[in-house]
Order: C-alpha cells, then structure tokens, then sequence
C-alpha cells in the first residue's frame, strides 16, 4: 500500500480492525480519509493477511507500533508514516480498540490520539468481562465436542459473531463480508480468548494520549456502561455514535471518517 499525501501538520490515521471482521471492513472509511487529505494506514493483524498464526495481544501492539518504522512485510505499514518519529492516531474497532487500550498504556510515545471504539477493559466492566468471557468458554468448549468438524466449527463462529456485532451489523457486512468471518472460524476461537483474559493493568496519569471511548448508539446497555468505564480508567472522554452499533466502519463507514476527522 502506497499512502496518499496528506496534510503536513496533522498525524497520519491508523486503522486497527478487530476479531474475525478484518482490515477488509475499513475500505470506505479509509477512502474517505484519503479523500479528505489524510495519510491513512491500514493495519493487517497476524492470521489475517497471509497466513500468520495469531500473536500475543502485546505482541500485536509492538508490531503494529514497530510496523510504521520496521515490520514492513508484516504490518501494512510503510516506512515513511512515522513522519521522522511524530505520533500516529490510532483508531481502533472491537478488538483494534482493545489493542489500542494496550498502545495507550504501553507506548504512549507511538499515539497521538487513541479512537477507540467498544474496547474490553477487562474486570473493570465487569457485565461485559463476564459476557466475553461466556463467550470463549462456549467457543471452547464447542471446539472441544466439535472436533475437527469445519461445518460446526464455523456454526459456532457465526453465532458467536453475530452476537457480538448484532443481527443489523451482521446483515450490513454482506455475502462477501460474513463469508469473510466464516472463513475466519477457528481464528476467531483462538482469539476470543486471548481477549476474554484481557486485563489492563494499571494506567499512568499523565495525559500523554488524549483518548476518547466511542460507543454505537444501538449497542446494548452493558457496552455502554463499559465504554463509560474504559474512559475512566484511560482519563478519556465518551463519545456516542448515532445510528451504529459494535461496526461504525461498516454501518456508517463515511460518518465513521467524519467522526475521526473531526476528533483528530
């Protein structure tokens, strides 16, 4: 990917997707990005570009991070987004966002502004821990009495997803989009997880990354409660999408790059 000149004052955006609906999903609001003058890289995550396997959530980060400068054939991000070291904005969505809560935290230095949209924050929203993690304990032990079979493997990915996202962004992702995630089942298994266990830790007051939590107007009330919990242990601000729910990038992909021009 070549990124498309930008303006010289304002940080380039990064695109951060999350579980089992992948970078694919950004491409509306990535063109309407570029659209608007802005240096906009979107990020490839481990398993879901050219066969990797799943990395450690922390892992991910450093290579995101290191992928402005470095991992050239591993992040889809070119050498010269770094902007000679200037912090990039770091917009993440479902599990991109809960990444982001780990950049915020551990590489302030790397992010400007981090948009982070529905992000787990572990047992500090503790309703949606406990969801999440009812979740993977499914999906696990599905797995288990599956076995190898794909027909059930991918059952139980689609019903895990299209609880997570809800039925309006299930149906909005289209054929192509939930033929996309369905091929993603036993990723998805081996992520949910890894997610589910997701504990912050403790977070700096030093307001080093202005961070604002965005939450979809139509997403239930626990993701609301935890969008109001993840802005208070990250010293952020609450934003409500209007219109949307877990999917912003897909539901109102242009409103989702006016949102992110405005806020960056």
């Amino acid at each position: 990917m070549c990124p498309q000149p930008g303006s010289a004052d304002r940080p380039d955006v990064v695109l951060v997707h999350g579980v089992g609906v992948g970078p694919e999903s950004f491409a509306v609001t990535q063109a309407a990005l570029r659209a608007a003058g802005r240096r906009v890289h979107g990020v490839v995550r481990p398993g879901y570009g050219r066969g990797e396997h799943a990395m450690d959530l922390e892992a991910q980060v450093d290579l995101v991070i290191e992928g402005i400068d470095v991992v050239l054939d591993a992040v889809d991000l070119p050498r010269s987004s770094s902007r000679e070291g200037r912090p990039a904005v770091w917009v993440g969505v479902s599990g991109g966002a809960t990444l982001g809560v780990i950049a915020a935290i551990r590489r302030p230095a790397a992010i400007s502004v981090a948009v982070l949209h529905e992000p787990l924050v572990g047992s500090a929203a503790p309703e949606l821990h406990a969801m999440i993690r009812r979740g993977a304990d499914r999906l696990a032990a599905d797995r288990h009495e599956a076995g190898d079979d794909a027909d059930e493997r991918r059952g139980r990915a689609v019903e895990y997803m299209t609880g997570l996202v809800g039925a309006q962004g299930w149906e909005m992702l289209g054929l192509d989009g939930r033929a996309a995630v369905e091929a993603r089942a036993a990723l998805i298994a081996c992520e949910v997880p890894r997610f589910a266990r997701f504990e912050p830790g403790p977070v700096p007051f030093d307001g080093a990354v202005r961070v604002v939590i965005t939450v979809g107007e139509r997403s239930p009330a626990v993701r609301h409660d935890a969008a109001r919990r993840a802005a208070d242990l990250l010293h952020g601000s609450v934003h409500v999408i209007a219109g949307v729910g877990h999917l912003p990038q897909v539901e109102a992909p242009t409103e989702f790059a006016e949102l992110i021009e405005a806020l960056t």
